[in-house]
């Protein structure tokens, strides 16, 4: 407290107060007192070590508001990572964040030194991550390919899977000419999907499995746009009947322009994406996505673990995939709706 003191020109009880979590320090002030403290690498959890396991311990997550507004799973996330923090006697602030967000406007959200570990669920601002990092606690990434080859553990779904399982279900179907649709093909999540689709149709095709109808799948590595790439699939022979949407984003695209044709009820739509079923066009649509409350656990567990251990090695946690119990899909033969379990 006397380095940070003499650091900042400031008297040494304005510090005492800031890191004890006191009144009497200006916003501005208490912000350049932290921030310095972190800087120089101080124990926010010093005075807390030799207490009981059972005082009082914090979890910090992350979330982008506008996520967290458009999507479900940031619910099903916290209702399956909140029963793990209440079992283990810890308590959870929520950060919500977007880009005017600065690290000085969290102050008001938590309080630095009893947290005892962060969850970034699906990403955060750049500068807001390498604060954090300082403070040298453990750190969980959920649902994010950026920090796969980070510093800390990252909990994921399962993608090859979710596209293994979406190339068995077309085919349960009865689909054999199928159109696959990506637009970043940069994206590991994309990659894995689409190997896990492409692999399974291989094997379909191989003379190992004579007795199978053979599949053609038709995709495009190139960046034109998704209009493009369905007037592509138009004029193959035959014409698939079936699309696969790698994410949701790309199902959005694919829908507004099926529906500009006129050909969204004579095809089959299936999405894979660890987000929810897309309500913005009030459509039932084939979804494959991760097992959103186990995440929630898993993530919260392993995080209490590397708490206790104060591990912060890297580490790379899969969850399953599974298609949505209840859907939808279009029937081919009178081009009407039909529900199936």
């Amino acid at each position: 407290m006397e380095t940070i003191a003499h650091e900042l020109g400031i008297s040494k009880s304005l510090v005492s107060l800031t890191l004890n979590d006191k009144y009497g320090v200006a916003s501005n002030m208490r912000y350049e007192i932290y921030k310095k403290a972190i800087e120089l690498g101080y124990d926010f959890n010093y005075k807390y070590k030799k207490k009981k396991p059972e005082y009082k311990r914090s979890i910090c997550i992350f979330i982008n508001k506008e996520f967290a507004v458009s999507s479900n799973y940031f619910g099903k996330f916290l209702e399956g990572a909140e029963g793990v923090f209440v079992r283990y006697n810890y308590k959870y602030d929520l950060v919500f964040w977007d880009d005017n967000t600065t690290f000085k406007d969290i102050f008001d959200n938590i309080v630095l030194n009893i947290v005892k570990g962060f969850i970034v669920l699906k990403y955060l601002k750049e500068d807001l991550l390498n604060t954090i990092k300082a403070l040298g606690v453990p750190i969980e990434y959920v649902d994010e390919d950026h920090y796969l080859h980070g510093d800390y553990t990252s909990v994921k779904m399962h993608n090859y899977q979710a596209g293994a399982l979406c190339a068995s279900y077309l085919y349960n179907k009865g689909h054999r000419n199928i159109g696959l649709v990506f637009k970043d093909n940069k994206l590991l999540s994309y990659a894995e999907r689409f190997y896990g689709i492409r692999n399974l149709y291989e094997l379909y095709n191989d003379r190992i499995i004579p007795e199978r109808e053979k599949v053609n799948l038709y995709y495009s590595y190139d960046n034109t746009s998704v209009e493009e790439k369905l007037k592509k699939f138009q004029s193959c022979n035959p014409i698939p009947t079936a699309i696969i949407c790698l994410s949701k984003d790309v199902l959005k695209e694919v829908v507004e322009v099926l529906k500009k044709y006129n050909q969204y009820k004579k095809v089959s739509l299936i999405v894979i994406d660890n987000g929810d079923i897309i309500k913005d066009f009030n459509e039932k649509i084939t979804t494959i996505k991760s097992q959103t409350l186990k995440i929630g656990e898993i993530a919260a567990k392993n995080l209490i673990t590397d708490i206790y251990t104060n591990e912060t090695i890297k580490k790379t946690i899969i969850i399953p995939a599974v298609i949505k119990e209840y859907n939808s899909v279009v029937d081919l033969n009178n081009n009407t709706e039909k529900d199936e379990l």
